[in-house]
């Protein structure tokens, strides 16, 4: 990719670029979380998520091979911020229903960005009128609103109430 982004379509494949690059520092990340939940549900939702992250990038790739273009290298800082706050959540918090909490949120702080990165690239992809790559990116943008339900509902349901009941008892 230039240097200088001069076009909306370099400005989708940057925008791509973060996305992919989340997307594989995810997939690693999510198996250190995974280890250290509590919660079954939570733990489904994350094998989920982990499973979908391979998904998603056939996705981009197939996204990219409609720009002409590859994937291309990308440093996100906020990408790269938000999951060493996750990682910090881990090593800060004990075992049990507390960390599963905090990972919850650590969790939906990654997934709005990530919703917000597919909703611009699907923009993008509208504007330069690639209807079989905003309908790929429409696909990964209904699965990441798919995760934040499921996420929430586990925080309701779930990891909250046994927090509660936990703090009732001390």
């Amino acid at each position: 990719m230039n240097a200088t982004i001069t076009n909306l379509t370099e400005a989708l494949a940057y925008k791509l670029n973060e996305l992919y690059s989340a997307e594989k520092k995810l997939q690693s990340a999510m198996l250190q979380c995974t280890e250290q939940v509590s919660s079954p549900a939570l733990k489904s939702e994350l094998l989920k998520y982990r499973e979908s992250s391979g998904d998603k990038l056939l996705k981009l790739n197939r996204t990219y091979s409609y720009l002409m273009k590859e994937p291309g290298r990308c440093t996100d800082k906020v990408i790269d911020a938000l999951i060493n706050s996750m990682k910090q959540v881990l090593k800060a918090t004990i075992p049990g229903e507390m960390k599963d909490i905090l990972l919850v949120s650590c969790l939906k702080n990654i997934n709005y960005y990530k919703m917000a990165g597919y909703e611009t690239a699907l923009v993008f992809s509208w504007e330069l009128e690639l209807d079989t790559a905003s309908a790929l990116l429409e696909e990964v943008l209904n699965w990441e609103k798919q995760t934040h339900a499921d996420l929430s509902q586990i925080a309701v349901l779930d990891v909250n109430i046994k927090a509660e009941e936990y703090n009732n008892k001390i």
